[in-house]
């Protein structure tokens, strides 16, 4: 009968004695649990800086993302992001950047978690790249083949498949 050991990180007996592949494969799920949680704990108090609100108690629920943008630590709803970024009113290179202190970012991206830091922030976009990849770009599949965006569009080129129907 297997031996187990308390783990530091979750208080549970849980650690094969001897398994040390186990052991790792485990510790590392912890860290991950761990760090989703603080991520959860240090977004749930902030609020946009265009509509004053919490970001995660917004109604209705769908709205409850974060409008991130890569060079900025200005925290936004992405519907307020949107909001500014679609305005008329001021000249295009104002609404590319942050509202609040100006800094240029081409795009922004959502997220049910807010990153403040560089390094999450490029953590958090890889997530959101792998699975906006999967996305066919519209316009790429209605301009015959070109897309106004180029490389920095951030969903898949490659034609759609031709659907024939047959009466």
């Amino acid at each position: 009968m297997p031996t187990f050991l308390k783990c530091d990180l979750c208080d549970k007996f849980c650690l094969a004695l001897g398994d040390n592949d186990q052991n790792r494969r485990h510790k590392a799920s912890c860290i991950s649990a761990q760090v989703q949680e603080i991520d959860k704990v240090f977004s749930r108090k902030k609020t946009c800086a265009i509509c004053l609100e919490v970001v995660l108690e917004k109604n209705p629920p769908a709205e409850r993302r974060f409008g991130i943008l890569p060079k900025c630590k200005h925290t936004f709803c992405v519907s307020c992001i949107k909001t500014w970024r679609s305005t008329t009113e001021y000249p295009e290179t104002l609404r590319k950047g942050c509202p609040i202190c100006r800094v240029h970012s081409s795009f922004f991206f959502p997220c049910k978690v807010w990153a403040e830091d560089e390094r999450e922030k490029k953590r958090q976009y890889a997530i959101y790249r792998s699975i906006i990849k999967k996305i066919d770009c519209k316009r790429y599949n209605q301009g015959a083949g070109a897309c106004p965006f180029g490389e920095r569009c951030h969903f898949r080129h490659g034609r759609a498949a031709e659907v024939t129907i047959y009466i």
